[in-house]
Order: C-alpha cells, then structure tokens, then sequence
C-alpha cells in the first residue's frame, strides 16, 4: 500500500510537467528500470504466486513487475526534477492540431513547444479546448527550467 500511496503522491506533483527530451532522460529512465528488474527479484520474493506457476515464471514476473516499478519511478522522479527546476515563465502563442484521444480523453490537442524541443499532445476537454476547427493557435503559458516545463495555462488564442 505504501508505494501506491507514494505514487499518488508522485504523480499528483508532476502534473502538467513535462521533463525535456533527450540523451540523458533516456539512460535514467532505462537506469531505472534495470535498477527496479534486479530489486523486484528479492522484494517480490513473498508475494503469493498462483501453486501451478514454477520458479522460472515467478522470477521472471518479479524481474518485470520491478522493471516497470522502476521505471515509473524513474519517470515521474525527472518530472520532479522538471518542476523544481522550472523558474522561468514565458508565454507564447503556437499552432495547434487536433489529434485522436485516448483512455479517458476524447481528444487530444498537439503542439510544438519550442522551450521543451518537442511535441506536447494534451486532453483537449481537460482544458477546455474544442475540438474545432483542426487546426488554429493556442496561448501557452509555461514554467521553463533546464530540465523540462511546466504547462500553466493553454487556451485557444486564434478562432477563425
């Protein structure tokens, strides 16, 4: 129960961050999930397994139930590091596609964010963007750090 709860925790600190793409970010998040593969092994070691599984597939369970474990963590600690860094605060106006949904949004709005140098795909009813026309231009106000940003507002600047 403990972790879940420290997940939550988590993830409800790193909302709307978005940690910067690039080199680094991927050797942690990989870091991570070897570092949870090989702490999964002991840890999940008294977890009740099903009487017809046998010890290869009880290892091999731990090692991946630790290796996503890990690298959650991994990623939600650079969203962290994203937002304790982020001091600087910028807006700017930039085009926008309506992109499909997923699990619990039924659309998504996609951008180019120049200060992350990537592409920011976020739920278009969660704030409280329409879904047309297609295309148009938002205004972004954000957070800027070295490590990622943190979107503070997103609204539709242009509707033609």
């Amino acid at each position: 129960m403990g972790p879940l709860f420290i997940l939550l925790v988590l993830e409800l600190l790193t909302r709307n961050v978005y940690a910067a793409p690039g080199r680094f970010m991927r050797v942690v998040q990989i870091t991570g999930g070897l570092a949870g593969a090989i702490a999964g092994v002991p840890l999940l070691r008294s977890v009740p397994w099903h009487r017809a599984d046998g010890p290869l597939t009880r290892l091999l369970g731990s090692v991946a139930i630790g290796a996503v474990w890990g690298f959650i963590i991994a990623c939600l600690a650079l969203d962290l590091l994203a937002r304790e860094t982020a001091t600087q605060v910028r807006t700017v106006q930039v085009p926008y596609a309506v992109t499909s949904g997923w699990k619990n949004c039924g659309y998504g709005i996609a951008f180019d964010d120049e200060a992350l140098r990537g592409r920011i795909t976020v739920c278009g009813p969660r704030w409280h963007l329409p879904r047309q026309p297609d295309t148009g231009m938002l205004h972004v106000t954000e957070t800027v750090g070295p490590w990622g940003v943190i979107l503070n507002q997103v609204s539709l600047a242009v509707h033609p």
